[in-house]
């Protein structure tokens, strides 16, 4: 049986650790096989920078011929997933980023949004994970 199957990563807040050159490269495709069973698992977050696509050949045909593909948010309603992605990524309550964080962590938070004229207003509003992954898209 073959099964395809999305998972997210997330991002701390800081640079990107730099590659191990001793390590090959595997691309986001994974394929974990037992038995007569095929998962292949597809790590991304969601939004991928332009190099990312078109996907590979061998990714294109190994989502084919997957029997089902299991994905974490419906593409189908965009407003659900706005939703929920907002639930589930901002503080609510009176709550903010600076109020979670170390004073530190805090100021290379706010130099980082400098960095990126990104408004500090909105990324206190944000649970760390996901200003993690919106810096990480601005890179």
């Amino acid at each position: 049986m073959l099964v395809a199957a999305y998972a997210a990563t997330a991002v701390a807040v800081g640079p990107a650790p730099e590659a191990r050159q001793d390590v090959p490269r595997r691309g986001l495709l994974y394929e974990i096989r037992t038995g007569a069973s095929t998962v292949y698992l597809f790590g991304t977050l969601h939004v991928g920078k332009p190099e990312l696509y078109p996907l590979s050949r061998q990714t294109n045909l190994a989502l084919a011929a997957s029997e089902r593909l299991y994905l974490e948010v419906s593409l189908t309603d965009a407003t659900s997933v706005n939703v929920d992605t907002a639930a589930a990524a901002m503080y609510g309550d009176g709550i903010s980023l600076g109020q979670k964080l170390p004073a530190a962590l805090m100021e290379k938070v706010s130099a980082r949004l400098a960095r990126y004229q990104f408004p500090q207003e909105l990324a206190l509003k944000m649970k760390p994970w996901m200003l993690g992954q919106t810096l990480l898209l601005l890179e």
